[in-house]
């Protein structure tokens, strides 16, 4: 059963500017990539690719920021953030990533699709049952910064590929990841095990 959207999410992307931005959200732990997403940047630095990164959520960035300084197009907001600006957050970005090394569900695809905004993942764990490829977002090839790198590219140069992820991402987040789905699929669940 799939991690269902957050009712806090009401609003709808407004991004129109000719800069892709994309985020990574949530804490900051070292399953989370941080390191593979810095390390991807690193190797597109040189491409002028039109892009801006945002590092958006609380943990321990200290061993990062030698990187981060290096980054021109890199901005960091390193603190808790309160559930009220959330939306506003994921509705200011085109593209929001997870190059996790290892996962369950993540309630940040959620809250990205519930936005219309699409996903990157790494192939890992739950992820790869979450994101329909090409979609309503991309799925890197392996866990690793020149996969990751591949995709950034691929979705910040194909405007269409990243227009139908967020026609994508919205579908999925209104119909899949609707609560009265959920719910359903939970009724079925207790009615077969009573």
């Amino acid at each position: 059963i799939p991690h269902g959207i957050f009712p806090y999410i009401k609003l709808a992307s407004q991004r129109n500017d000719q800069i892709i931005k994309i985020l990574f959200f949530g804490r900051i732990l070292p399953y989370k990539g941080l390191d593979l997403l810095l390390d991807a940047l690193f190797l597109l630095k040189d491409k002028e690719l039109n892009l801006h990164v945002n590092i958006v959520g609380p943990g321990d960035i200290k061993k990062y920021t030698t990187q981060i300084e290096q980054l021109d197009f890199v901005s960091v907001d390193n603190r808790w953030i309160p559930e009220e600006e959330i939306a506003g957050i994921f509705s200011s970005v085109d593209v929001t990533i997870l190059p996790y090394r290892e996962a369950s569900q993540s309630g940040v695809i959620a809250t990205s699709f519930a936005v219309g905004v699409p996903v990157i993942v790494t192939p890992s764990g739950g992820l790869i049952e979450q994101v329909d490829n090409r979609v309503n977002g991309l799925i890197a090839k392996s866990i690793t910064s020149e996969a990751i790198a591949d995709s950034i590219t691929e979705i910040v140069q194909n405007d269409i590929l990243r227009n139908k992820c967020s026609r994508g991402a919205k579908y999925t987040a209104e119909n899949d990841l609707s609560w009265t789905k959920i719910a359903q699929s939970f009724g079925e669940v207790f009615i077969s095990i009573l």
